[in-house]
């Protein structure tokens, strides 16, 4: 909604008629256009500079990515999965994405990775941890939250246990 009050023209989509009237109801009188439809289909080709993925999981922002009509396949995308944000990197390097920008935010005490992607360009995806978020002062607060998703028991696969491990040592490094 900042940018549709900066005068860019904005679009919000959504797949389902109830979370469209939803969407219509909270985004009335912003400039905001809601659209109803599946991913960025619903746009009907409408010409946008850019897209943001947000507020969902990973494998619905795959979807969207994955589905892409033809005019929107090469432009910037900002990303903030929910949930699944190690897997969602895995996905978008195995894809073809490069990151330019990352970053984490913060909404109700909850730490959520964002990343600005491009297909085929920016930079690559390096190791398991996103130490490309390191730029953020929430990053330790991100890690410790990722790191208490795995649970610490002694059945734990193994690259559960790596990764694990491979958390503590980030948070050793970037806390404090």
């Amino acid at each position: 909604m900042a940018l549709a009050r900066r005068g860019h023209e904005v679009y919000a989509t959504e797949v389902t008629s109830r979370g469209y009237q939803v969407l219509a109801e909270s985004v009335a009188g912003t400039g905001v256009v809601p659209c109803l439809g599946d991913g960025l289909d619903a746009l009907n080709q409408a010409p946008v500079d850019g897209i943001v993925i947000a507020g969902m999981g990973y494998g619905t922002i795959l979807h969207i990515l994955d589905h892409a009509p033809m005019p929107y396949r090469l432009l910037p995308y900002i990303v903030q999965p929910m949930q699944g944000a190690l897997r969602l990197r895995q996905a978008l390097q195995a894809r073809g994405f490069g990151w330019r920008r990352a970053n984490v935010v913060e909404d109700r005490h909850r730490y959520y990775p964002l990343w600005e992607i491009v297909r085929g360009q920016g930079h690559r995806w390096e190791g398991e941890i996103p130490e490309e978020l390191a730029v953020s002062p929430l990053y330790p607060a991100y890690l410790r939250q990722e790191l208490a998703r795995i649970p610490d028991v002694p059945a734990l696969p193994v690259s559960q246990r790596n990764l694990r491990q491979q958390l503590k040592e980030a948070i050793s490094r970037y806390d404090g």
